[in-house]
């Protein structure tokens, strides 16, 4: 006699029991033999809850990046724990390539 090999959400001899999970698992979790598996940072039978610590990512990162897994993952221009330093970009003042937009020359005099 063969096995079944059922389809993801059922089980049973014939397949014929089908899994569910409440609220199917708040669409924040995989739902297993009618069990949420939560992803990190959920947690609970429907995986409602969080999970993390609130002050794990300080502040929600000072606004200036992005809290997952309970690290800062921080936007450019931007470093540190809890993305608190702010890095000031400048170009250097000799570069050959600015212009004067009066004459069209650039920073050397030649025309382009």
């Amino acid at each position: 006699m063969g096995k079944c090999y059922c389809d993801y959400g059922f089980s049973g001899i014939e397949c014929e029991i089908k899994h569910s999970c409440e609220k199917n698992c708040n669409n924040r979790g995989l739902c297993f033999r009618g069990q949420c598996l939560c992803e990190p940072g959920f947690t609970g039978e429907d995986c409602s809850q969080i999970a993390i610590k609130f002050d794990s990512c300080k502040n929600n990162c000072n606004k200036n990046g992005v809290c997952k897994m309970e690290k800062c993952f921080c936007y450019p221009g931007f470093s540190g724990k809890y993305c608190e330093i702010k890095h000031k970009f400048s170009c250097p003042s000799n570069l050959d390539i600015a212009v004067n937009p009066k004459n069209n020359t650039n920073h050397s005099g030649k025309k382009f």
